[in-house]
C-alpha cells in the first residue's frame, strides 16, 4: 500500500493540479492525503482533472477564507469504507 501526504498549497491553478496528478500517478498512490487544498466546494472540476489512475473515491472539508481545505482520496478496488465520523467541520463525501 502506498499512501501520499502532501500540503499541496492550493489546487487552484492549473499548473498545480498537472504537478499533483503527476506526483500521484509518479507515487502510484493507493491512498492520497492532499492538505491546504485552499479549495471550497463544489469540487466537481478539480476532482475530474485529479483522477490520475486508481483514485476514484474521494472525501473533502472546505478551506476556510485562504487557508484549510482537505481532499482525501482512496482506490476502492483496494479498500472499503466501513464506516466514516463526521465531525461538524467536514463537509459529506464529494464523490
Amino acid at each position: 500500500m502506498i499512501v501520499l501526504f502532501w500540503n499541496v498549497r492550493g489546487l487552484g491553478k492549473l499548473a498545480k493540479r498537472h504537478i499533483t496528478i503527476d506526483t500521484m500517478v509518479g507515487a502510484k498512490a493507493d491512498i492520497v492525503f492532499l492538505s491546504e487544498t485552499k479549495l471550497r466546494a463544489p469540487y466537481f472540476r478539480i476532482l475530474n482533472a485529479l483522477r490520475p489512475h486508481r483514485i476514484d473515491k474521494w472525501y473533502c472539508t472546505d478551506a476556510e477564507g485562504a487557508s484549510g481545505g482537505i481532499l482525501i482520496g482512496y482506490d476502492s478496488s483496494l479498500f472499503s469504507l466501513e464506516e466514516d465520523w463526521t465531525w461538524n467541520f467536514l463537509s459529506p463525501p464529494c464523490s
